[in-house]
């Protein structure tokens, strides 16, 4: 894996009853190029049209308004060396591989 990488945003999901993660998360290359993975499929689904899976008028400002400000920053660039990323994924709960294909619940159990 690629380094420095930043996770953006860390959220939980549930699929086929295997707790996990989302992430969106900025990998800066030395070269001088800035990445960008939004950690969903959604992402251009949500810009409009069409409201599926629990998308809205606000997830769509939201995402088109990102992507306006990722594109802005990206041809200021090179993004590298305006905007290095900063590592952080030690802090997040990592899992090599994939955990939902794996069976692996990565949330803490939960206690009453």
């Amino acid at each position: 894996m690629e380094r420095p990488i930043q996770i953006l945003s860390h959220s939980p999901l549930t699929c086929r009853g295997v707790n996990s993660y989302s992430d969106s998360a900025y990998y800066t290359h030395h070269r001088g190029a800035g990445v960008f993975n939004s950690g969903t499929m959604r992402w251009v689904a949500s810009f409009g049209g069409l409201h599926h899976f629990g998308l809205n008028r606000r997830t769509a400002a939201f995402t088109r308004q990102v992507t306006t400000n990722l594109l802005h920053g990206f041809a200021d660039g090179p993004a590298a060396a305006k905007y290095p990323a900063h590592d952080n994924l030690q802090a997040m709960q990592e899992w090599a591989g994939d955990p939902i294909a794996a069976q692996h619940n990565l949330w803490p159990p939960t206690r009453l």
